[in-house]
C-alpha cells in the first residue's frame, strides 16, 4: 500500500495517509472498536469511581480549593462547573485564561456564571503583543514540520492556556485540576485521568509530548518572554508525585442526556452553544490544520462523534450523518479557498448562491450566520499573526 496515498475510512469517513487497515478502517476507529467499544460502559463506570475517589481525597486535604476548573464560559465547562459545585459539593476555583481571541460573549459568561453560582474566579490575561509572538513563533514550528500529527495553531494556544493554568494550580497547591475538554476533542478514545499512580507513564503522551517541543522552541526563540514565566510549562513538576491530579470528566461521563437537558434549560443562562462561544479565529486555525493534514481541525471533533454515535451535532445544534459531514467539509473547504483567493467578504445571499449545498446542510439561520461570521474573519486573522 502506498503510504502517501490518502484512503477514506469506511467507519468515520476520515481520509488520512497510510494508517488504514486491510478492512479500510483507520487506526482510530480500529482502536476504538477493538479496545474500547466492547467495554465502554465498564471503562466509563470505573473512571467515574476513580474521579469520585480523587474528589473525596481532595476534600480531606482541607485546602482553600478542592479543585480548579479551566473555565472558558462555554457549554462544556459551564456544565462541569455546575456538577462540581452542586453534585459533588466541591470548593471550586474557576480559572480562565483570557487571550485576544476569546470572544466577548465568552468573557461575559465567565463573569455572569461564576457570580450566579457564587464561585471564586481567577483570570489570567495574555496581552495582544505577547499572544501574537507566541502564535507566530509556534506557527514557524508547524511550517518546519517539526510537530508530528494534526497540529494547528489551536494546539499552540492550548499550550499557553494549560501552562498558565497548571502552573497557577501547582503554585497554589490545589489538589485537582479539571478541564472542559470533551470526548470529541480527544485523539484518544480513552478516559483521561492523570492520577499519581500513572503520572510517570503520561509525560511522553500527547499532548504533553507536543508541549515539550513547543517549550523548547519557545525557550530558544522567545527566551525573554517565555523562560521562567507562567507560560513556561514545567511538565516534570506537573507529573511529580503528590502534586495536582488532572481529570477530563467529559472524556467518560455520559452526556447524551444530562448535558443537553442542562443546556436546554440553561439554568437561566443564555448563549452557551459552541457556535456562540467558540474562538474568534477558529476557521483561520482550521485553514492551518487543513494545509498540514488535508482536513479542517474541527472535522476531527465531528468524526469522533460519528465514530461513537453514527451522527454528530454540527456547531452544537442539529444532527448530521457521516455522508452529510463529508459533503459539508468538501463544501466548506471550497468556500474557504474562494475567500482566500478573492479576499472578499461574504454574506448570506452570496453564500446561498455560491454554496447552496453548504447552506442546506447548515439548516437553521443561527448556524448560517455563524459560518458567515467566521468566514469573514479568515483574511483578518491571516494578517493578524504576521
Amino acid at each position: 500500500m502506498d503510504k502517501n496515498k490518502k484512503i477514506k475510512c469506511r467507519q468515520c469517513g476520515n481520509a488520512i495517509k497510510g494508517a488504514i487497515s486491510k478492512n479500510r478502517i483507520c487506526f482510530l476507529c480500529e482502536d476504538y472498536n477493538k479496545y474500547y467499544k466492547p467495554y465502554e460502559k465498564a471503562i466509563n463506570s470505573s473512571a467515574i469511581r476513580k474521579m469520585e475517589q480523587i474528589f473525596a481525597s481532595a476534600k480531606e486535604k482541607k485546602a482553600k480549593y478542592d479543585v480548579m476548573l479551566l473555565y472558558s464560559g462555554g457549554g462544556d465547562s459551564t456544565y462541569l462547573l455546575y456538577l462540581l459545585k452542586f453534585k459533588y459539593k466541591l470548593k471550586v476555583l474557576a480559572l480562565s485564561v483570557i487571550h485576544p481571541l476569546v470572544n466577548d460573549l465568552a468573557r461575559q459568561n465567565i463573569t455572569k456564571i461564576t457570580k450566579k453560582y457564587r464561585i471564586d474566579s481567577k483570570k489570567i490575561t495574555i496581552k495582544d503583543g505577547t499572544y501574537k509572538e507566541f502564535i507566530k513563533t509556534g506557527l514557524e514550528l508547524i511550517k518546519k514540520k517539526k510537530i508530528k500529527g494534526p497540529a494547528s495553531a489551536c494546539q499552540i494556544c492550548n499550550y499557553l492556556r494549560d501552562a498558565a493554568a497548571y502552573n497557577y494550580a501547582l503554585n497554589k497547591k490545589i489538589p485537582v485540576i479539571v478541564t472542559g475538554f470533551n470526548i470529541n476533542q480527544l485523539v484518544s478514545v480513552y478516559p483521561v485521568i492523570i492520577s499519581d499512580d500513572i503520572k510517570s507513564r503520561c509525560v511522553n503522551n500527547r499532548p504533553f509530548k507536543l508541549y515539550k517541543e513547543l517549550k523548547n522552541y519557545f525557550n530558544k526563540r522567545l527566551r525573554k518572554i517565555h523562560k521562567n514565566s507562567i507560560f513556561d510549562f514545567d511538565l516534570n513538576r506537573l507529573f511529580s508525585q503528590n502534586t495536582a491530579e488532572v481529570i477530563w470528566p467529559l472524556s467518560f461521563l455520559d452526556l447524551s442526556l444530562d448535558k443537553h437537558k442542562f443546556l436546554s434549560k440553561s439554568q437561566g443562562l443564555d448563549n452557551l452553544l459552541p457556535s456562540k462561544t467558540n474562538c474568534d479565529a477558529l476557521f483561520f486555525y482550521d485553514i492551518l490544520c487543513y494545509r498540514k493534514i488535508g482536513v479542517p481541525g474541527k472535522y476531527f471533533e465531528w468524526l469522533s462523534q460519528i465514530r461513537r454515535l453514527k451522527y454528530c451535532h454540527i456547531f452544537g445544534s442539529h444532527k448530521i450523518s457521516k455522508d452529510q459531514l463529508a459533503l459539508f467539509v468538501r463544501e466548506l473547504k471550497k468556500e474557504i479557498g474562494l475567500i482566500l483567493k478573492n479576499k472578499r467578504t461574504v454574506d448570506i445571499k452570496i453564500l446561498k448562491n455560491r454554496s447552496p449545498k453548504l447552506v442546506k446542510l447548515l439548516k437553521n439561520k443561527e448556524s448560517i450566520d455563524y459560518v458567515v461570521k467566521m468566514l469573514n474573519k479568515i483574511n483578518y486573522y491571516k494578517n493578524y499573526f504576521r
